[in-house]
């Protein structure tokens, strides 16, 4: 019996994922004592997802009735069998990690033998984005690094009362109410669950800022994540759409009025992030990123989204600073918006350049 457990488990662990709610596709080929395929018939499957260890906490179990074709093989999906212990969705797949417990009856019934334990080297990433700690990942570095804070019914801040051109005058208490239950505050931008609320020059660049003022806008979906530069743009990502504030257009003789911009997005929410020239927001299907249509040379025209859909298991995505763009990354490949000339004679129309890669991505 135990040369054929072992052959069950080095022949047929075959494991993709499935995103959410499906859960985890499995697919073996049954033995029977003999070491020989079960086909065309009735095996009994139980599955335990196990917490930090081959002999670790049982965080969840289910069983199944499947049957073989005429190689033996079958396929489930693990969660939506029938639970004897624990809850699937509420399997916290971010922490720890996780062994899947593989017993089997090869005549179909309940008298169950172990099969074998291997760990699930690769999450399920729509997994980790489903259990998120979004009030975790709200919180920027930079929230604290300004004179401002929210109350349940209003924002404060203490700012110049004019930033660039000929420098600023008199700091000054700037204050508005707010609607919604507040989510979220950083440097002089505040998200509530309702709207958003910037404090901002009126305009920046080209002969400098005019007085500071509000800019709010409403929100759709549920709040994520907020991220802002400290002075030229502000972006927020919900469950359903993003928002940036930044000049109408930068560079070049300057910017108007800021205004408000923003898009419906696809996919679950990974991460956004701000530079001084681009905010990106990287979903479980997509990249989205918010830049000047142009960035050097002869300057920038209007703001605009710029997005592409991608390949594989989100990673990460990056900012750089001076204009440079935008980098995610999935399991299979690189996604960068960036000018597509730097230097030189300058750059021209921002595009997307695209990559497969090889290996598993370090990250630090």
């Amino acid at each position: 019996m135990k040369k054929t457990i072992t052959l069950l488990a080095l022949f047929i662990s075959i494991l993709t994922f499935a995103q959410v709610p499906q859960g985890i596709s499995y697919q073996a080929i049954a033995l029977n004592s003999s070491g020989n395929p079960v086909v065309s018939s009735n095996v009994g499957i139980r599955l335990s997802v196990l917490d930090n260890s081959a002999n670790g906490t049982v965080l969840y179990t289910e069983t199944h009735t499947k049957t073989t074709n005429a190689q033996g093989l079958f396929n489930l999906v693990i969660g939506q069998g029938t639970p004897s212990t624990g809850t699937f969705s509420t399997i916290n797949w971010g922490t720890n990690s996780k062994f899947l417990k593989v017993e089997m009856d090869a005549t179909g019934g309940t008298n169950y033998v172990l099969v074998g334990t291997t760990q699930l080297l690769s999450v399920p990433y729509a997994l980790v984005a489903g259990k998120v700690d979004y009030n975790n990942i709200k919180n920027n570095p930079n929230e604290v690094s300004t004179l401002s804070f929210m109350t349940s019914s209003n924002a404060y801040v203490l700012a110049p009362y004019s930033v660039g051109g000929t420098g600023s005058t008199t700091n000054q208490w700037f204050s508005t109410s707010i609607s919604g239950t507040p989510f979220a505050k950083s440097w002089n931008s505040f998200l509530t669950s309702t709207n958003a609320y910037v404090l901002a020059p009126y305009s920046v660049g080209g002969t400098g800022s005019s007085t500071n003022q509000w800019f709010s806008t409403s929100i759709s979906g549920t709040p994520i994540k907020m991220v802002t530069d400290g002075q030229y743009r502000t972006g927020i990502v919900t469950s359903t759409n993003a928002y940036v504030l930044a000049p109408y257009s930068v560079g070049g003789t300057g910017s108007t009025t800021n205004q408000w911009f923003s898009t419906s997005i696809s996919g679950t929410v990974i991460d956004i992030v701000c530079t001084d020239y681009y905010i990106g927001i990287l979903t479980t299907t997509n990249v989205y990123v918010h830049a000047p249509y142009s960035i050097g040379g002869t300057g920038s025209t209007t703001n605009q989204w710029f997005s592409t859909s991608i390949s594989g298991n989100p990673i990460k995505i990056v900012g750089f600073d001076g204009g440079n763009g935008i980098l995610a990354v999935t399991s299979t490949n690189a996604y960068c918006l960036a000018p597509y000339s730097v230097g030189g004679t300058g750059s021209t129309t921002n595009q997307w350049f695209t990559t497969t890669i090889s290996g598993t991505v370090f990250q630090n």
